[in-house]
């Protein structure tokens, strides 16, 4: 891995700052497409309303990690505020999943820079242009998450292998 110039140290830096200040503008002003019936439906869950049972939703099956969260918010906050926390902590699992992704591409495949700004894009882009931990989120990171897991086990030399592909 070779040492970075000190002009592509502050242009990445730089990068790195816009990000941060793009997600704080998506957590404030970003509600997005379906955010309301999102949290809605996660609040439902918390509520006490019962999966199939009391609601009927379509979508209802991607409220659970948003309820999960706002479990714990409202316990100890109150309700206010909880929209912006469930934003802070999707913008937060979006910068988990864009880690992982920047550390298997830097360990395995020797692509830092790649690597760096795949993350930098995973960080600023989403399917739904909302940073709440809903289903269209979850199935990204999911798939994101699935692919690395998949290819870290795939990769593993002189370990038992655990796919023969």
């Amino acid at each position: 891995m070779k040492k970075l110039k000190a002009y592509e140290r502050v242009i990445w830096i730089g990068l790195f700052v816009v990000v941060i200040l793009l997600n704080v503008k998506y957590v404030l002003c970003d509600l997005g497409i379906d955010g309301e019936y999102q949290i809605a439906m996660a609040y439902r869950i918390y509520k006490g309303d019962h999966l199939f049972a009391d609601m009927w939703e379509p979508h209802q099956m991607s409220a659970f990690l948003c309820a999960f969260l706002m479990r714990f918010y409202c316990s100890a906050l109150g309700n206010t505020g909880v929209v912006i926390f469930l934003q802070v902590c999707g913008v937060l699992l979006d910068g988990l999943v864009a880690t992982a992704l920047y550390y298997v591409m830097k360990k395995y495949l020797g692509a830092e820079r790649e690597g760096r700004i795949l993350a930098l894009l995973f960080c600023v882009f989403s399917p739904k242009d909302m940073p709440l931990p809903e289903f269209a989120n979850m199935e990204v990171w999911c798939s994101v998450l699935l692919f690395l897991t998949l290819f870290y086990l795939m990769r593993q030399e002189g370990k038992k292998k655990v796919f023969a592909l």
